[in-house]
């Protein structure tokens, strides 16, 4: 029996093409695009009670966090660009829908956050302080802020199937994890730079 839609999990009911096209928009002027280059990330989860929601799973919030930021130092960290900025990511959920739910229209997991994206100014070198050994970071301070606090929902990369065949044919919790944050990865990419298919 199909589930009425007061039974559909929350998020999963947001139309999986406006997200698409919200999240594809990207927040920065051409110029500021060209040249940004993040050179820190930091994701934020502590404040999650249920890291995960809506499948049964023990990711915990600080391998939510980690899985997120590898995953963007893989995909938006240290493109050559003048403008060095940290990229701020406060997740406010991460909802996977559950493998048995089915609908009349295809329904996708989402995940919530907000992202702020603020310039890295290198911290003025004293005369009397030791030079850099080899490896060792140079600091940086917070400057202006170049992307101000924006929330948005991003989806997966697939979307579930409506229906009974949906249902059947879900992917098992961990790919749907996977897939539900590559869908955050590619919103956060399409902001700081674009549609590269544009």
């Amino acid at each position: 029996m199909t589930p009425g839609l007061s039974h559909i999990p929350k998020g999963a009911m947001i139309g999986a093409a406006a997200l698409l096209a919200a999240c594809s928009q990207p927040k920065l002027t051409g110029e500021e695009s060209d040249q940004l280059s993040v050179t820190r990330v930091t994701v934020l989860t502590a404040g999650l009670e249920q890291p995960v929601d809506g499948r049964q799973n023990t990711i915990s919030a600080e391998q939510l966090a980690a899985d997120i930021t590898a995953l963007l130092n893989q995909r938006v960290a240290n493109r050559p660009g003048l403008l060095q900025a940290e990229l701020l990511v406060d997740v406010k959920n991460v909802n996977l829908v559950p493998r048995g739910v089915s609908a009349l229209a295809p329904i996708p997991s989402t995940s919530t956050v907000v992202m702020r994206v603020t310039e890295l100014l290198p911290v003025a070198e004293d005369d009397a302080a030791p030079q850099l050994e080899e490896g060792e970071e140079p600091e940086f301070e917070l400057g202006r802020i170049i992307v101000p606090d924006t929330e948005f929902t991003a989806t997966s990369t697939r979307l579930r199937g409506a229906g009974i065949i949906g249902a059947a044919t879900a992917p098992g919790f961990e790919k749907d994890y996977r897939q539900t944050l590559n869908g955050l990865a590619n919103a956060i990419e399409k902001r700081l730079y674009g549609d590269p298919e544009q």
